[in-house]
């Protein structure tokens, strides 16, 4: 792989979304993160949005990058009521800090949240809401490209954007050294959860029983074998209905 190719992968990071606790937006004086974030609430994929970010000289007329964000989410439609205010923060640490606490304040036990970011700050962000939350939080993560135009097809090719892509590996090299090992602690807890995915499953065929790896089944499973039952590795083997 050639180095840019490296580097593209490396910072314009980005998942599927899926249903989840939280929309989360790390800041932004863009309008397209919460057009992104208005999207995704309208689509079912969460109940609240968490904008994040205090004053910012670019929007003179907002209070603050929540004020900003807040305005345009309810002028798409967003309820007010869905839009959980945050407008403390000066950095990204902040952003992810002040946003659980302000998550926690109302009530809401998260799990599963997606992060609305630009398309250069995505590793960025992402690392640091891993770093803030507690390590079984899954994060998606849904990048949007804003007026810059900064996207993994052509960031190296114009020096302006070169330099905050590359702007970005420095970031992450300089801020993320002592939350290593949280991050450590997150992908162990991460893979011990998969490891219960993966657990035994009940085959029922023609009055034979058979305990087969969950992964083997879901193959399985392709070519009509009924699949009765699916239970989790914990203590007490809690029946988990799969059919």
């Amino acid at each position: 792989m050639d180095p840019l190719t490296c580097i593209t992968n490396f910072i314009f990071y980005e998942t599927s979304v899926k249903r989840s606790d939280a929309i989360l937006i790390p800041g932004g004086a863009r309008r397209e993160l919460m057009e992104r974030a208005a999207h995704l609430y309208h689509h079912g994929l969460a109940s609240v949005i968490v904008p994040s970010g205090g004053p910012n000289p670019l929007i003179p007329e907002y209070a603050s990058e929540w004020e900003f964000l807040a305005d345009i989410g309810m002028r798409l439609g967003v309820p007010a009521t869905a839009i959980l205010r945050e407008d403390r923060a000066s950095n990204m640490f902040e952003n992810a800090r002040f946003s659980l606490q302000v998550l926690t304040a109302a009530g809401i036990h998260v799990t599963s949240a997606i992060i609305v970011c630009k398309t250069y700050h995505a590793m960025r962000a992402y690392l640091t809401y891993a770093s803030v939350f507690p390590p079984e939080v899954e994060f998606c993560v849904s990048p949007v490209v804003d007026d810059r135009d900064i996207r993994r097809q052509n960031w190296f090719l114009d020096p302006v954007k070169s330099a905050i892509v590359l702007g970005e590996v420095e970031k992450i090299g300089k801020y993320f050294p002592s939350h290593v090992p949280v991050l450590a602690a997150r992908r162990d807890v991460q893979e011990t959860s998969a490891h219960h995915v993966r657990a035994a499953v009940l085959v029922v065929r023609g009055g034979r029983v058979a305990v087969i790896r969950r992964d083997h089944a879901t193959r399985l499973c392709r070519h009509s074998l009924e699949i009765s039952a699916v239970y989790s590795r914990t203590p007490s083997w809690q029946l988990v209905q799969m059919v």
